[in-house]
């Protein structure tokens, strides 16, 4: 016992040994960290925003940089309208650009031009900051078709009414397609035809796109549908309808409409219905 109790005593040290060569090393050479530009522009219903933070010079250890929201022209408040997602990022040695990155929520139907955000470096160590200490993010606004819409009708699965929030996007300059963004990955394509500017459009849904991808399931498709009262039926065929005053309405018959597909099922649908009264009430999509 009296042998172990000593062996034990000479390995402790070693061990100490052991855990110092994994402490980190800050960086020791002379290099400087700066956001990669001074003023970016972005959508204002862009969701997730990435501003580069770039590092020159002698790089031959850990820096930290840390940044935050330092204001805005709209008063939009931190972890609220812009929620960081992490404040310190680390760059060990060979990496030479990290991402900033927050979250925003400032979409809004509203024309407000003029809105921007300011972000600043405020403290780095193993380097100095450089030229660009802030960077400004300038709101673009949305067509005003964009925004978050809640698709709305019948449930066969739930038997009730249902409801989901999506999002739509358009590209700037383009105005006869847009994007919708149904949360699976992908973003479904919708043909407009404008009837009456920003106001009133046809519009055409390509039929069974994909829209995304599940780890388990493969593609998830968008198809048109048909509820049979026993089971939801899918179909390739161009959905119909019609844009107008932040409403979309799909023109189906009753016990048709849309739904979420993979190969093993449906994780979702909506279908026309007769209410109470005896009245159709299509699928839609509501700002």
């Amino acid at each position: 016992m009296k042998y172990l109790k000593l062996l034990v005593l000479f390995l402790l040290p070693l061990t100490f040994v052991a855990c110092d060569d994994d402490e980190e090393v800050m960086n020791l050479g002379n290099a400087t960290v700066e956001f990669g530009e001074a003023t970016i522009t972005t959508r204002e219903s862009t969701s997730m925003l990435q501003i580069p933070i770039v590092l020159t010079g002698d790089h031959n250890g850990t820096v930290r940089v840390t940044a935050k929201m330092s204001g805005s022209t709209a008063n939009f408040e931190n972890n609220k309208d812009v929620i960081v997602t992490t404040e310190t990022l680390v760059m060990p040695e060979g990496v030479e650009t990290v991402n900033f990155e927050a979250h925003l929520n400032v979409a809004n139907d509203a024309i407000e031009s003029g809105r921007s955000i300011t972000f600043e470096i405020v403290s780095v160590e193993g380097a100095t900051i450089g030229n660009i200490k802030t960077c400004t993010v300038e709101l673009k606004e949305n067509n005003p078709l964009e925004g978050i819409y809640t698709l709305s009708g019948y449930s066969p699965f739930d038997g009730a009414v249902s409801s989901e929030k999506c999002m739509l996007s358009m590209e700037e300059g383009i105005n006869d397609v847009a994007y919708l963004d149904l949360g699976f990955g992908g973003l479904l394509t919708i043909n407009l035809e404008e009837v009456i500017p920003g106001t009133k459009y046809n519009i055409t849904i390509p039929g069974a796109q994909v829209i995304g991808t599940h780890s388990s399931y493969g593609n998830v498709l968008f198809p048109y549908c048909e509820f049979t009262g026993t089971g939801v039926t899918p179909y390739k065929t161009d959905i119909i309808g019609v844009y107008e005053s932040g409403i979309i309405t799909l023109n189906t018959p009753e016990n048709f409409g849309v739904g979420f597909y993979v190969s093993a099922g449906w994780f979702g649908a909506y279908v026309a219905y007769t209410d109470k009264n005896g009245t159709l009430v299509p699928v839609t999509l509501r700002k």
